[in-house]
């Protein structure tokens, strides 16, 4: 067997679980160029609407067990454009975006 291949782990959003499988090491990015899109939010990280990001009446405030995973849609200075399960979309800071190396 080659050693150009490596064993990896592919987190994958549509499908609950990690994807495994073997790659060419040619198509890896090294660690650092790596960016994630994927994340999750803590309960009671503030949330954000529409395209300047507000705070809109009626609408949850604040993160609750429900929209805890989110995949990174769009990202505008210290903000990311979310999407979570059920077509749910928000504004949060990225700094409170918590990402799990699986």
């Amino acid at each position: 067997m080659s050693h150009n291949w490596r064993y990896v782990r592919i987190a994958v959003y549509d499908v609950p679980k990690v994807q495994r499988g073997w790659v060419s090491r040619e198509y890896l990015a090294a660690t650092e160029e790596a960016v994630p899109l994927e994340g999750k939010l803590p309960v009671g990280t503030r949330i954000y609407y529409g395209p300047n990001a507000e705070i809109v009446p009626g609408f949850p405030t604040e993160v609750d067990l429900h929209y805890q995973k989110v995949h990174i849609v769009e990202e505008k200075g210290e903000m990311a454009y979310v999407s979570g399960p059920g077509g749910w979309n928000a504004w949060v800071y990225k700094k409170d975006i918590v990402f799990d190396p699986f």
